[in-house]
């Protein structure tokens, strides 16, 4: 989304804020509507690593599943430019814990993988971010789960508003050409 606000002088920053916030409003709701997050909160937690496998294949990715039990933390191997990545699916409602990080973070050695992902429809625990962190674990939560699914798909839109607020001027100086 492109935002072009015109004709707005210094007195007028919060009309700025205002169109600043319906654009942020609009993107958020274009996302949602491109995503399909809707129809992925309504998987099962099974549902959601097949979805995630298709994705990262549809990003370029190979991908491969793990067994559904005793996978040591990780749900899919992805390789794209000779860098192999376990992933660990969170399909949850609530935020999610610690204890995927600590997951993910064995199965790097398990599998020899060079990185990890903790992928989510929901959002994590600031302990689970904080491991995440000192651990260089790659989280993705709801948000950048729909810009993936947004940059998976073919073709993007471009959405230009013009917002042009009338005013008039107090004083009728200009800055100086230097």
């Amino acid at each position: 989304i492109i935002l072009i606000v015109s004709g707005i002088s210094q007195s007028n920053e919060e009309k700025i804020v205002q169109a600043k916030n319906l654009q942020r409003k609009v993107e958020y709701e274009r996302k949602l509507s491109q995503s399909n997050i809707y129809e992925i909160d309504k998987m099962s937690g099974s549902e959601f690593e097949e979805y995630l496998h298709i994705l990262f294949r549809k990003l370029g990715y190979q991908s491969r599943k793990t067994k559904l039990s005793g996978d040591y933390g990780a749900d899919l191997i992805i390789e794209k430019d000779d860098t192999t990545t376990v992933v660990q699916a969170k399909w949850y409602v609530g935020k999610v814990s610690i204890k995927a990080v600590q997951e993910i973070t064995s199965a790097i050695a398990f599998y020899h993988a060079n990185s990890g992902w903790v992928v989510t429809n929901s959002y994590f625990t600031e302990p689970a971010k904080n491991l995440a962190h000192i651990n260089n674990i790659t989280l993705i939560d709801r948000d950048t789960l729909m810009n993936l699914i947004i940059k998976s798909k073919e073709g993007d839109n471009i959405w230009i508003f013009t917002i042009d607020f009338q005013f008039s001027w107090d004083k009728k100086t200009f800055p100086q050409d230097k």
